[in-house]
């Protein structure tokens, strides 16, 4: 058995490496397990302007992503494309201005620059690391590898992703309205349109769900998210290949390229868990919740979670102790408020009324707009934001749980 780290940080995703930077930064010894070897193939490629709040202060500006060749993207578009309805939405026109763009990346690349901005932190990485078992200990914990080695910490960041390795103990609750399932691949040399070939990402809904197209710098990642029934049980090909065929936009876009990559599929992704964290853990990114990718706020939910939860466990170890649970209600409360946010508006715009009326909306009010514009930025904490006041007033997304309820 090893001597005890500081920090055990259990998965190495967006969440789990700004976790760990930011706690190897204020001086902690840290340990990331991660059970794959990066790159690794990963959906969810469109970033949130917002995500930069936590990006910047970890020492990755932008340049960092320009340089990798990442996708600029400055707007989010909307299809209906049955009545051909269509909105833009202009990042820099948001109520706060200051992240006018963020990027579409490639996920394999993308977590691994920060995975490695981990190790160059000084965090140390181990990939090709599964996790079997966690042990509360007096001391803090111990963790059992699928090798049968053991690691011992005085604390320890759940950041294992939708497979929840600490909070499924506590129970996971999921969001009620938000079963759906996703399929989706990735097509090659598409004839991008004006506003692709921009960057842009577009929702396009139909009334039988909607598709993501997000632009990559040599592909287009294309998803189709429909109600489990229609696919369950059925082959992932055969899914998504009629969902195409039913929507002529789509169809006709992809007309254009071809599919080289296998097409995969999720399911039952919303959920909350019931414990936040103990006396011995916290749970960040999707070990703690997730809600829908409709509004791409995956990475940003879970890196800001990593910033947030780092600072608490930093300020316990400046005291010469670990965390206590207590001290995660700020944390909690901080997350819970966000996807709440994110729920209603998911809620409201798979229902239609509020949201897909203002969406669409040709004469909108400037500052109601311009609300929704942050809040698609990544804005979800702004009370100044009228169209956050008005998500909160609605009856819509009032009987989701809370996070750690």
């Amino acid at each position: 058995m090893s001597a005890a780290r500081d920090v055990i940080v259990v998965g190495g995703g967006p969440g789990g490496s700004t976790c760990a930077t930011r706690l190897a930064q204020g001086g902690l010894s840290v340990l990331v397990l991660e059970r794959e070897r990066f790159p690794r193939f990963k959906i969810g490629e469109s970033l949130l302007p917002f995500n930069f709040d936590t990006f910047d202060a970890i020492g990755l500006p932008r340049e960092t992503f320009l340089a990798r060749g990442f996708v600029q993207k400055k707007e989010a578009e909307f299809l209906d494309a049955k009545t051909g309805e269509a909105k833009t939405f202009t990042f820099a026109r948001g109520l706060d201005d200051r992240h006018p763009f963020a990027f579409q990346v490639e996920r394999a690349p993308f977590d691994a620059i920060l995975l490695e901005h981990s190790r160059k932190s000084g965090a140390e990485v181990r990939e090709g690391c599964a996790v079997a078992g966690v042990e509360p200990t007096d001391e803090g914990v111990t963790v059992t590898l699928a090798s049968g080695e053991t690691e011992r910490a005085r604390f320890l960041v759940d950041a294992s992703g939708q497979a929840t390795l600490l909070g499924r103990h506590s129970g996971k609750q999921p969001n009620p309205g938000l079963d759906r399932a996703a399929v989706f691949a990735q097509w090659f040399g598409v004839a991008l349109d004006r506003g692709l070939a921009n960057g842009n990402i577009r929702v396009v809904v139909d009334g039988l769900g909607w598709f993501w197209l997000i632009p990559l710098a040599d592909r287009l990642s294309v998803g189709a998210v429909v109600p489990p029934d229609e696919a369950r049980g059925r082959e992932k090909e055969a899914v998504l290949a009629e969902r195409i065929g039913r929507c002529p936009h789509v169809e006709a876009l992809l007309a254009t390229g071809e599919r080289r990559v296998e097409v995969r599929a999720i399911a039952s992704w919303s959920y909350g868990v019931k414990e936040v964290a103990s006396d011995r853990h916290v749970c960040i990114g999707d070990a703690l919740g997730f809600v829908d990718p409709i509004f791409s706020t995956g990475v940003h939910l879970a890196c800001t979670a990593a910033d947030r939860s780092a600072d608490v466990i930093l300020a316990a170890f400046r005291e010469g102790r670990s965390p206590r649970k207590t001290e995660f209600q700020g944390f909690a409360a901080h997350m819970d408020r966000a996807h709440e946010i994110v729920n209603r508006l998911v809620l409201a715009f798979y229902e239609g009324g509020l949201v897909r009326n203002i969406f669409f909306n040709e004469d909108p009010e400037e500052r109601i707009e311009r609300g929704i514009t942050s809040l698609l930025a990544g804005d979800f904490w702004n009370d100044e934001n009228p169209f956050i006041r008005m998500l909160r007033s609605s009856r819509r997304g009032r009987d989701r749980q809370s996070i750690g309820a």
